[in-house]
């Protein structure tokens, strides 16, 4: 079975493999940047605000008041408000700082890899890694040298789920490179301590791992079932976009795989048009719909049935190329 592997993780060693690395650790990173530069700005825009209103302070006519008591109440009011409003987006900004940093930088990856971003990269790679064998006509050579074709079925979703991990590993890295650069460029307040943020992000990492298995299961039961890359990913975007439009429903939300996926991610539960899976990864809502305990049995049971499936497809088309 080791060897098996082996060779599976050979075959990843392509282009594809290279360029979707890339591409995901651009994206991770534009993320980063569109999370920070504009806390950073705001956070920035309402510290001069204070600054201003300190230096110029409004008249008792621009507060409506009259001069005395009750302006000198008014404009402490004012005061205050300004503060709290600072206050509240530096606290709001600690999680995002915290990307700029190891810990906070791992959380994130791995948070973006269990949501749509991860979901497309692992169909895509499954496209090329599974449904490439019949198209390049590679599955008879494949089946030849082992004819169990369960272990085909078995060995693709841990080569993919193992590229998923790769996939995880090198977007914390690129976040890394990124936060040397942007913790100078775009300071933001930190966690502490930073021993919580490790904790938090190795929870992460562990929610995560059941989650790229699910993706990568889906991916090779969908290329198995078309034997096409291409409509192997086409079919895992319909399926994704089908879940998301069925979790804005009360009817039926409890059984979308995508809700299952939010709940034990703990992504924000917002209404529509934002589904669970494509939802901010910041956010610290949790979906009171199911618990994530819940969640994680149902994603497991969602993982064996697929693979189940994918095996009773392959033993069921008995002829070499299918």
């Amino acid at each position: 079975m080791l060897g098996g592997l082996l060779a599976e993780l050979r075959k990843l060693r392509r282009p594809l493999l290279l360029w979707l690395t890339l591409g995901t650790v651009a994206l991770v990173v534009l993320f980063a940047a569109m999370s920070q530069q504009p806390n950073y700005e705001y956070i920035g825009n309402l510290r001069q605000g204070e600054v201003n209103m300190r230096l110029h302070p409004p008249t008792a006519s621009e507060l409506g008041v009259q001069p005395g008591p009750s302006y000198d109440a008014a404009l402490a009011k004012e005061y205050r408000s300004m503060h709290r409003q600072t206050e509240e987006a530096i606290a709001h900004a600690v999680a995002v700082g915290s990307t700029q940093h190891p810990a906070g930088a791992l959380g994130l990856a791995a948070r973006l890899m269990a949501s749509s971003l991860g979901a497309l990269v692992i169909l895509l790679l499954a496209g090329g890694h599974t449904g490439a064998e019949w198209t390049q006509r590679t599955i008879k050579d494949v089946l030849a040298r082992d004819p169990r074709r369960y272990r085909f079925v078995l060995l693709k979703i841990a080569s993919l789920w193992a590229a998923g991990v790769w996939l995880l590993i090198t977007a914390w890295l690129g976040l890394i490179l990124f936060g040397l650069v942007t913790r100078h460029l775009w300071p933001l307040p930190q966690p502490s301590p930073e021993a919580a943020t490790w904790l938090w992000a190795a929870r992460q990492v562990l929610r995560a791992l059941p989650v790229l298995l699910l993706y990568a299961t889906v991916g090779v039961c969908l290329s198995v079932l078309v034997r096409n890359p291409l409509g192997a990913l086409l079919g895992g975007l319909i399926l994704l976009v089908a879940c998301g439009f069925a979790s804005r429903f009360d009817l039926v939300e409890r059984a979308v795989p995508v809700v299952w996926i939010g709940t034990w991610m703990r992504f924000r539960a917002d209404s529509a048009p934002q589904s669970y899976l494509l939802d901010h990864p910041f956010s610290a809502n949790q979906s009171v719909l199911i618990g994530p305990v819940l969640s994680l049995a149902a994603i497991a049971l969602l993982i064996g049935v697929v693979t189940a499936a994918s095996i009773a497809v392959m033993q069921a088309r008995r002829d070499i190329l299918l």
